[in-house]
């Protein structure tokens, strides 16, 4: 008796054994034969198992085998062909946001954690990988965007000064939404991001006007920091 045929009994006890095949037409079912689940005395069937040798001779599964007790995975996971451990959770948006959560794991926790198991990785799915996305998305839509806008300005222009003078009043108005943010105290999060980029269409459009308006005032001979005001 050893432990391969250990095993194979134990599996094809609890796991089943095919038996035979019986055909019906065209269609073929599996006779599998198992211990019956017997709901409450799992443990009692374990512990009173019985293994047959080839001479079918049947011996208690405690005179040829150790069992121990421990915990287990109830499932194995792998991504890319690596062993993971997958953690959800939560986030009540009373104490703290998803930002807050991730940068105290990265300050406080996986150094320590890095320090034990060296081999050990750290990828963050979901919401947080989701979000990073859309901030690259939008960052990236954002600087495509204001580069058109300074193409276009620069035609209707015909310089490149006027341009850069309305694409300036996009940093200075991310000025008031930082302090509109602070004073109420909001978190500058992913819809924050969103709302800002819809702002900047706003002052471009308002920029381009008052640039208008002032080379107006000039060309009827306003003074230009009077025309400005």
């Amino acid at each position: 008796m050893d432990a391969r045929t250990i095993a194979f009994q134990l599996r094809a006890a609890y796991q089943g054994l095919k038996v035979t095949d019986i055909y019906k037409g065209r269609e073929a079912y599996e006779v599998i034969a198992k211990l019956d689940r017997n709901n409450g005395r799992q443990m009692d069937d374990f512990e009173n198992f019985f293994l047959f040798t080839g001479k079918a001779e049947a011996i208690p599964l405690s005179r040829v085998a150790q069992v121990q007790e421990k915990r287990d995975y109830s499932r194995i996971a792998h991504v890319n062909h690596r062993r993971t451990v997958n953690i959800y959770g939560d986030v009540d948006g009373v104490l703290a946001n998803t930002s807050e959560i991730i940068a105290g794991l990265q300050r406080d926790f996986m150094p320590g954690l890095r320090e034990r198991y060296p081999d050990i990785r750290f990828h963050f799915k979901g919401e947080v990988e989701n979000g990073t996305e859309t901030k690259l998305s939008i960052l990236s839509g954002f600087g495509l965007g204001a580069l058109g806008v300074f193409l276009l300005l620069s035609l209707q222009f015909r310089n490149y000064r006027e341009p850069f003078i309305v694409l300036l009043n996009i940093p200075l108005a991310l000025i008031g939404a930082i302090w509109g943010h602070f004073i109420m105290g909001l978190d500058f999060t992913l819809p924050s991001m969103i709302g800002f980029v819809s702002l900047a269409g706003v002052v471009v459009n308002d920029s381009i006007l008052l640039v208008e308006f002032v080379k107006y005032r000039v060309r009827e001979g306003m003074v230009f920091h009077d025309a400005a005001r």
